[in-house]
């Protein structure tokens, strides 16, 4: 979709608040709205529901790329900022999950900005692998250029997939953060250990029974398997539909998984947090050897801290949540290792 004039008049606008279309375990991320016949009284008696993360955004819009096209962005600002963090997004997701996944730094004084890449939301362009690369150094520009929006310092949380195009970025731009959160971050998008890992995953289904020989009804299965929760369809991965992706152009670059290889981040602080329980990590063999993971990581960030959780991928559970946001709090407020390992046990 190009910047026609019609989408020019409110680039500077925000984007209307409409009902979340985001749902979390099951359940709409908007209040609860009484059924009719229930009684308008008791309804009003009820404790207020929580704010949705849309309804707290304080700004929601779409920006120019420079190409022609548009990239819908969003924060939500505490009332004194002390700082910004900016976080891309999970492929298949969208900037309010990040948002509502560290929503509880605003409450300790930070600014939280996240985007949709293309393909997804109201971003135009369709999506691809390299395109969210250009997507995380077009809207990380824009964070810089305007520190009156974007108090700093400006740090960075880069979620699952989301640390690659965040690490990429900030190679190629001088590595402009002071400091960097990584969590549960895939290092590499493809190797044969995942393809040992599907092929082991296929055995057991036909083993038993559980699942026609159908080759993609059991790629479906075994991405359900690393992504619990996720809908994965012909038509839908998560929030992304198939319709918007660049499907050979993201096939080539997975294929090719080489995004990260030059890269190197020197003077950047790193706080790499990983969870004992990830399936999507165990898939590419790092925990055969507990120090594996840490030393592909530190192939990128030479200078990288890390701290072990006991969760699963999504850090599912409040304790799991609870370490990573103290290990995180206590990181980005200028404290040592041993102050975050702290924070976390």
């Amino acid at each position: 979709m190009a910047a026609t004039r019609d989408n020019r008049r409110w680039l500077s606008e925000p984007v209307s608040a409409t009902k979340a279309q985001l749902t979390i375990g099951g359940r709409a991320a908007h209040p609860h709205t009484p059924a009719a016949g229930h009684g308008l009284g008791k309804a009003m008696l009820r404790r207020p529901a929580p704010p949705t993360v849309r309804q707290c955004l304080r700004e929601h819009r779409l920006q120019p790329d420079g190409a022609g096209h548009l990239l819908e962005w969003m924060q939500v600002r505490p009332r004194q900022a002390r700082g910004t963090l900016f976080a891309p997004p999970l492929v298949g997701g969208d900037g309010l999950l990040t948002i509502r996944y560290l929503r509880p730094f605003k409450s300790r004084g930070y600014n939280v900005m996240s985007f949709n890449y293309s393909g997804h939301g109201r971003s135009s362009r369709p999506f691809s692998i390299r395109q969210s690369f250009r997507d995380t150094q077009c809207l990380l520009a824009l964070a810089r250029r305007r520190p009156e929006h974007f108090p700093r310092p400006l740090h960075g949380v880069g979620i699952c997939y989301a640390a690659i195009p965040m690490l990429h970025t900030l190679h190629h731009t001088g590595e402009p953060l002071p400091k960097l959160v990584l969590i549960n971050a895939i290092p590499q998008l493809f190797s044969r250990h995942l393809l040992h890992s599907f092929w082991d995953f296929r055995r057991r289904l036909q083993a038993d029974n559980w699942v026609s020989g159908h080759l993609g009804i059991q790629l479906r299965r075994y991405a359900e398997f690393l992504l619990p929760g996720i809908t994965i369809n012909r038509t839908q991965f998560g929030l992304l539909a198939m319709r918007r992706i660049r499907l050979l152009q993201t096939l080539m670059d997975w294929l090719a998984s080489r995004q990260l290889r030059s890269v190197r981040l020197a003077r950047t602080e790193v706080l790499c947090l990983y969870s004992r329980d990830d399936h999507l990590l165990r898939a590419f063999r790092y925990f055969e050897n507990p120090r594996d993971y840490e030393a592909a990581i530190r192939k990128i960030c030479p200078g990288a801290q890390f701290v072990r959780l006991a969760g699963d991928h999504f850090l599912s559970t409040p304790h799991d949540r609870r370490q990573a946001l103290g290990a995180m709090t206590t990181f980005f407020d200028g404290h040592d290792r041993e102050a975050a390992h702290r924070a976390a046990a």
